[in-house]
């Protein structure tokens, strides 16, 4: 064999086995790629399935208070018509015993038992009132849960879509929506009232770099940040869950 035609076979096998290892490294190289976006993936649908666990749950208490409700609403509807009635004739007893006495065809015994009557009829007339009063509070106390309810629903719905699940973003039983890192684009929280930049750094360091997280906050995830930010009722007193709402709205024209 010429050495060229060596040269040539040589380099042949070269070739062959640069081949070989490019595509070895590809195979590896894309399972590392799947692994990955397996495991992102299976993340992802773990947090929807979550956030669609966590809905189907408010969903069924707002139901159950809806119900509640409206038994309470009926309840009281009827306690308002009973009022209603008693007054009426409680005041037609007592036009009536006026004008009895007025024109005296009634004597004493009949004008005490006349007055025994007008007094059961106050007793139970206020007995009632006591009633429709503790059913007012027990009302407006379910109205309150169910708009709660309903405030918490709709933020449930709306989780999937408010968050990307490929950008780090996880979401805590305690501190609601947060960022594993910080992501791509952050809002500037200052701008809210009662965050200064040493607050602004602590709220990063937990996780919360935008408006949308803050407008997603609830009772309980504003008292978890409240005892470990230090500030009581800071939170609420500076309204920050309304500011971000409207920072947000004003920065991506999207209400929240």
């Amino acid at each position: 064999m010429d050495a060229i035609s060596y040269f040539f076979f040589n380099s042949g096998i070269l070739l062959l086995v640069l081949a070989l290892v490019f595509f070895l490294l590809g195979l590896l190289l894309g399972w590392i790629i799947w692994a990955k976006f397996k495991k992102l993936f299976s993340g992802g649908k773990q947090l929807l399935d979550k956030c669609e666990a966590e809905t189907n749950t408010l969903t069924q208490n707002n139901l159950s208070l809806q119900r509640r409700l409206s038994r309470a609403q009926y309840k009281e509807s009827q306690h308002n018509e009973q009022l209603s009635k008693l007054h009426t004739e409680n005041s037609q007893m007592l036009s009536e015993l006026a004008k009895l006495k007025q024109q005296g065809k009634i004597d004493s015994d009949n004008c005490h038992e006349c007055e025994q009557q007008l007094k059961t009829a106050k007793e139970s007339l206020n007995e009632l009132n006591r009633e429709n009063s503790k059913l007012a509070k027990e009302l407006e106390s379910l109205q309150q849960a169910a708009a709660k309810e309903n405030v918490l629903a709709a933020a449930d719905k709306k989780a999937p879509d408010a968050v990307n699940l490929m950008s780090g973003v996880t979401r805590d039983e305690k501190l609601g929506f947060i960022y594993d890192e910080k992501p791509a684009t952050a809002d500037d929280l200052t701008k809210i009232k009662g965050i200064a930049t040493v607050l602004n750094k602590k709220l990063n360091d937990f996780g919360v770099y935008t408006y949308r997280q803050i407008a997603l906050w609830n009772d309980a995830i504003i008292e978890e940040f409240a005892t470990r930010l230090s500030f009581k009722n800071r939170v609420k007193q500076d309204d920050w869950v309304n500011q971000a709402k409207e920072l947000h709205k004003a920065k991506y024209r999207e209400p929240i």
